[in-house]
């Protein structure tokens, strides 16, 4: 059975939605943990656009065909992250551009696979993606349908992410093409994310944060100085009022370097040990001897929130369906899960999925958090 909401309204006329059944455990809250792309920034015109453009540059590099960005727009995007599977955006390119490979006809996969092997010989990133862009296959990808396969592809999908793309499309894209593309491998390890991370840091802020040189190409700015902060300083004073201290952390798929570069010291009142990147996660899973504590996993999160411990109640504030499973997976209560949807593409769907799924809180966005749990305390 569906949970029941009480609608209410801030002071500025936006309305919100409380969960009813968990308004005592919203009163107990006393940690605050923020997702970072869609809640702290606003990632509308970078993050898509930056999935696009390096979607359509991998294809065309493979094939000589470019297949338009705009295809790859907006709503295509939450379509795949409604599976909660694809919070991390190199997944999401991943995904589009292995599924848009398969509309090749066997004979150019083929040939793209020998190209692909000797491309594997090269040895070195850069050596393998210059092989792969001298010699494309020459082969037209069908775009007039390829949205409607792209579309339906996700309906097979979970929250698996990569890992179901892989399973479902094992035997039609050969492993030596998905082996050129290097995913899940990070920056300087797969084309994905190289690739990826050029465009949208641009090629200044890309060495700088990586230490390492492009190998795309790209010029001129990223489409990360398209970012906004979103979380403003008076949210930041209030909630550490209402929380009795800075018990706030940050638990984000997002690389520390990019996010702090448009960051700054807006969130210089987190706690530098309950902040925890991408990067973090990465080192725990080579600790271990594991893979997997990406999001939807607890991991992040619960790390984010264990310098608060002992703590009574731990409210996550995400904007992802995989947001959203990483609270359910770590547990309810303690931990309570507050949906935004003013910072997404299709917001009132992400407010109705919000809704669909249990969330405690749906608002629109994170500025609204502190009048929110004011008024759950006072009533």
């Amino acid at each position: 059975m569906k949970p029941r909401y009480v609608e209410s309204q801030t002071t500025t006329g936006e309305t919100y939605y409380i969960r009813q059944d968990r308004l005592r455990d919203l009163t107990k809250v006393d940690v605050v943990v923020f997702d970072c792309d869609g809640v702290l920034l606003d990632v509308r015109e970078s993050y898509s656009r930056a999935v696009a453009r390096t979607t359509s540059a991998l294809v065309e590099t493979m094939t000589g065909y470019a297949v338009p960005e705009e295809l790859y727009d907006s709503r295509l995007n939450r379509v795949y992250k409604r599976t909660g599977g694809f919070n991390n955006d190199w997944a999401l390119t991943y995904a589009f551009t292995i599924r848009t490979l398969a509309e090749l006809p066997e004979g150019s996969l083929k040939r793209l696979r020998r190209v692909a092997v000797e491309a594997l010989k090269s040895g070195t990133l850069f050596g393998m993606f210059k092989h792969l862009r001298e010699n494309p296959i020459a082969s037209e990808i069908p775009v007039k349908t390829l949205y409607r396969g792209l579309t339906i592809f996700a309906e097979e999908l979970d929250s698996t992410g990569w890992e179901a793309v892989d399973r479902l499309l094992c035997n039609q894209v050969y492993p030596e093409i998905r082996d050129t593309l290097g995913y899940p491998g990070g920056v300087g390890e797969g084309l994905v994310a190289t690739v990826f991370e050029e465009i949208f840091s641009g090629a200044e802020l890309f060495e700088r944060s990586f230490g390492i040189e492009g190998i795309y190409g790209a010029e001129g700015s990223g489409f990360i100085e398209n970012e906004g902060v979103i979380i403003n300083d008076e949210t930041l004073r209030r909630l550490t009022e209402i929380l009795g201290g800075a018990r706030m952390g940050i638990s984000s798929g997002s690389l520390a370097a990019t996010a702090m570069h448009v960051l700054g010291e807006s969130i210089n009142e987190i706690k530098e040990d309950a902040r925890i990147w991408y990067e973090a996660v990465d080192e725990a899973q080579a600790i271990k001897g594991m893979v997997g504590l990406h999001k939807p996993h607890p991991f992040s999160l619960l790390k984010a929130s264990k310098p608060f411990k002992p703590y009574d109640r731990v409210l996550y504030v995400g904007d992802t369906m995989a947001d959203r499973l990483m609270v359910r997976n770590a547990g309810e209560p303690p931990f309570l899960f507050a949906g935004v949807h003013g910072n997404v593409h299709g917001s009132e769907e992400a407010r109705d999925d919000f809704m669909s799924c249990g969330s405690d809180i749906v608002a629109l966005s994170v500025n609204d958090l502190p009048e929110i749990l004011e008024n759950v305390r006072d009533n």
